[in-house]
């Protein structure tokens, strides 16, 4: 079965051609806590690690950042949270070279939010201040840039095996103040939006961007895996049609469901943070989720304290799909930012304040 790669996104609503919103009545399976093998759990070994100490390869993004994207070749693309370069590093961890710079110009970028590989390992970069996409060659030769109809947001876009000549984008809902609707856009190589879909409403809350913010993976045969970062709610839905197919639910002491006041007061660095779900992949029958618990130890120290290694822990769970029960879970210190594949999660490596590497980690389930 072919690897369902994830996106971390957020709502929007535009004045474009979309599916007409209706009340959602899909099938709603909530999953028991218990784990159903007892003696199983979520292992973790270090597969490589990327940030040389010194040079053009030392990883010297100075906010948080995340892993891109893989190509056939295991060729590694590493870019900071709205930097203006992209590190490529070799499947073995070496600095092979850097893409981009800052600027307006053919290959220059004010923002980068976006990563992904096309067909034949070309590159499709999304930036969300330049609101353009730029593509590149399997060499890495810039090619053309293309504006975009929407201003991205989220991490990464991502292209699904069943339709390689579109991708799947959401936008700043806040910047459309207003507008509401259906959170998730397909957008073709020329940049133009084919349709919306998924469930949306008509104004922007006032706890956005986390209770408007929305993880999405392959889910397979023309579906996509839609899941709401503040809560455990998972729906698997079509492009084709408003309605979800199926939706599951969690209801776990360690992920508590966040109230309306928490979320505005957490996302805007005054209370206490809400547990998020980081991360969602699906493959062999399985449903591997990758959740950011609050650290039992956090505390605030300060309004703007906005660093998210002292807020959360990271947790996997896998979940049997037939049967819908947990099947393994484990909790880690380290914060992991998403899957990179099957048996594949990354996250920064933080010593003394900064972030000098990117692990990745290959993930299994042992005992089972």
């Amino acid at each position: 079965m072919r690897p369902r790669r994830p996106l971390v996104v957020a709502l929007v609503s535009l004045s474009i051609p979309v599916y007409a919103p209706r009340a959602q009545e899909s099938r709603v399976t909530w999953i028991p806590d218990d784990v159903t093998c007892p003696v199983c759990t979520v292992r973790l070994t270090e597969r490589v690690r990327l940030g040389d100490t010194e040079g053009p390869g030392a990883i010297d993004f100075l906010g948080g950042h995340s892993f891109s994207a893989v190509d056939s070749r295991g060729r590694i693309y590493l870019r900071g949270y709205f930097s203006t370069e992209i590190k490529v590093y070799e499947a073995d961890g070496a600095f092979r070279k850097t893409i981009g710079r800052e600027g307006e110009g053919p290959g220059e970028f004010r923002g980068i939010n976006g990563v992904v590989v096309g067909s034949a390992d070309s590159l499709l970069v999304l930036d969300r201040l330049g609101m353009r996409m730029s593509v590149f060659s399997p060499d890495h030769e810039f090619v053309r840039s293309v504006p975009l109809e929407i201003l991205p947001q989220g991490i990464d876009p991502i292209i699904v095996p069943w339709n390689t000549d579109h991708f799947y984008i959401t936008s700043d809902m806040e910047r459309v103040p207003g507008l509401g609707g259906l959170p998730i856009h397909e957008v073709d190589r020329e940049g133009k939006i084919a349709h919306s879909f998924g469930s949306g409403n008509d104004e922007v809350p006032p706890s956005a961007p986390y209770s408007e913010t929305r993880v999405i993976a392959d889910g397979g045969e023309g579906t996509l895996w839609v899941g709401r970062v503040a809560h455990y709610w998972i729906q698997r839905q079509s492009p084709t049609s408003p309605e979800p197919i199926e939706e599951i639910r969690r209801e776990a002491d360690w992920f508590p469901e966040p109230s309306e006041a928490e979320l505005r007061s957490g996302g805007h660095g005054v209370g206490r943070p809400p547990p998020l779900l980081s991360d969602i992949l699906e493959y062999d029958g399985l449903l591997w989720v990758l959740t950011w618990p609050v650290d039992p130890d956090w505390a605030r120290a300060g309004p703007d304290l906005e660093d998210e290694r002292l807020r959360y822990d990271s947790t996997i769970e896998v979940i049997d799909l037939e049967a819908k029960r947990v099947v393994a879970r484990a909790r880690f210190d380290e914060l992991y930012d998403h899957f990179l594949g099957p048996g594949l999660v990354g996250g920064p490596h933080y010593v003394g304040g900064y972030i000098p590497a990117f692990r990745i980690m290959n993930v299994e389930i042992i005992g089972r």
